[in-house]
């Protein structure tokens, strides 16, 4: 194995020990950002609108309400502001801005054009967003950025 791999493998479990170490409320947070995006790029993917539209129901498991009601109201009062900061702006130019569903189905059938890194950057701002509402301050940018990644990478993809 080379330095280079070990080095980064030292890196991912010393993250997964971070992360171990935090409360179920706080680990919820993660989880919730990476689900929510996951389940969304899923119904992207096989132009599921319906999907799109109930994908934070089914991406939080059991019977988390807390943390279901806390992410809905988000992404129903901060779809603007969330719209803005991801720089989607230009996809709602012709759509009511008091209808989110509207503003959904706009940002879903542009989505569904996208380039995958252009995607990719998108989910990745998203939970970004996500995390940064539900955690309350918890994390900085970086322990943010890190956990998300750690997360999606070894439970999600299964790469680590």
């Amino acid at each position: 194995m080379s330095k280079l791999k070990n080095m980064f493998k030292k890196v991912w479990n010393n993250v997964e020990r971070l992360f171990n170490k935090m409360d179920e409320f706080t680990k919820a947070h993660i989880d919730v950002a990476v689900r929510i995006c996951e389940t969304l790029k899923k119904a992207i993917e096989n132009g599921n609108f319906d999907l799109f539209c109930t994908a934070v129901d089914l991406a939080i498991p059991g019977d988390q309400s807390v943390i279901s009601a806390s992410a809905k109201s988000f992404l129903v009062k901060n779809l603007p502001k969330l719209i803005d900061e991801l720089q989607l702006r230009s996809l709602l130019e012709h759509v009511d801005p008091e209808n989110w569903e509207a503003q959904y189905k706009a940002i879903f059938m542009a989505m569904c054009d996208a380039s995958d890194a252009a995607q990719t950057a998108i989910w990745q701002g998203a939970s970004d967003k996500i995390v940064e509402y539900l955690s309350d301050g918890v994390f900085t940018k970086a322990e943010k950025r890190q956990f998300l990644d750690w997360y999606y990478l070894s439970k999600i993809k299964g790469t680590l």
